[in-house]
Order: C-alpha cells, then structure tokens, then sequence
C-alpha cells in the first residue's frame, strides 16, 4: 500500500508498470500487487505485521515491522541476508499491546500471530485456530477482528496528526 504524496490527475498514469497491477483506494492510497521483491517475499511470509515501508533513494526501503518479538525479528534479519541484501537494524524497541483488547482478545490475537494465521499464506486455517483456543470458529473470528480493530483504531489515534476536527472513535 503507498500513500501520493501530490494529487494530481496522472498519479495512476505513473503506477501503469508491466507486471504490476494498482488498484486506487481513498485519500490517495494505492493497492500495489507486483511479483514480490525478496524483502517481500521474507516478510509477508514471517509472523510480523509491517507497520510501514518508506523508499530512501541511495538507501534503499526502510521497513517498520511489528513482530511477536526478538527472535521473530533476528529470523527476518537473518533471512533476509541469506537472500544477499545488506540489512541494518535502526532501532528495535519493545512494544505494549495497549489495555483495550479484552483478555479473551488478547489471547486469541496472540494465539493467532504463534500459530502463523496471520501470515501470508495462512499457516493454520481458522478451525485449527479454534481448536487451539478452545472456541468455536464464529467466536474466534469475532475476537480476532474486534482486537484488530481496537489495535488499528489504537495505532491511527497514536500515530496520525489531527487533521482539522475530525473525529475518530470505537464504541466497543
């Protein structure tokens, strides 16, 4: 997913590659489906959640990934430099789920990132994931998608500037 930075009317002149299909979202968010680079490849199919991807020409793309935690986060690396690509750790830093998921949430979210059902492609289907937790399917969907819901309204309120007066909130 890439954010324009301008609008223009040729925007989606620009993202016509061969190989690449993009696919126009709101406010400037663009889709883009193209045959995956190795970092890709590596990270879409390691239990991590890219948070953000930022291209620094001469640098190259900086990642922003939450993983479940340091040995998820050595496993990319090390990954990644099997695969030939120069890869330097910025910063790692600890982060808190925040206090709004439930603890049933909390366990089903948790379960959920070991077991690879967040992965791509899914390591375990929906109902081995319930098996694993002890509930049935319709529950565990529901848990899931309320404590990823809570978490990205969560990270947009933390991370995204106010923009005028608008108003962002979850009755849950």
């Amino acid at each position: 997913m890439i954010q324009m930075t301008r609008r223009r009317r040729s925007d989606g002149a620009k993202l016509q590659l061969r190989g690449v299909s993009a696919y126009r979202m709101s406010a400037g968010l663009y889709l883009i489906e193209s045959p995956s680079c190795t970092a890709c490849k590596v990270i879409s199919s390691s239990p991590s959640i890219p948070r953000q991807a930022i291209y620094i020409p001469r640098v190259g793309i900086v990642f922003n990934l939450l993983t479940p935690g340091p040995r998820v986060s050595k496993k990319i690396v090390e990954r990644l430099t099997y695969a030939g690509k120069d890869v330097q750790v910025i910063e790692e830093t600890q982060f808190l789920l925040p206090r709004v998921l439930t603890d049933r949430q909390y366990m089903v979210l948790v379960t959920a990132i070991r077991m690879g059902y967040l992965n791509t492609p899914r390591e375990v289907s929906l109902s081995e994931l319930s098996s694993a937790v002890g509930l049935s399917k319709s529950t565990v969907y529901k848990h899931l998608k309320a404590a990823l819901k809570k978490l990205a309204l969560e990270a947009y309120l933390q991370y995204e500037p106010t923009r005028g007066q608008r108003r962002v909130s979850l009755i849950y």
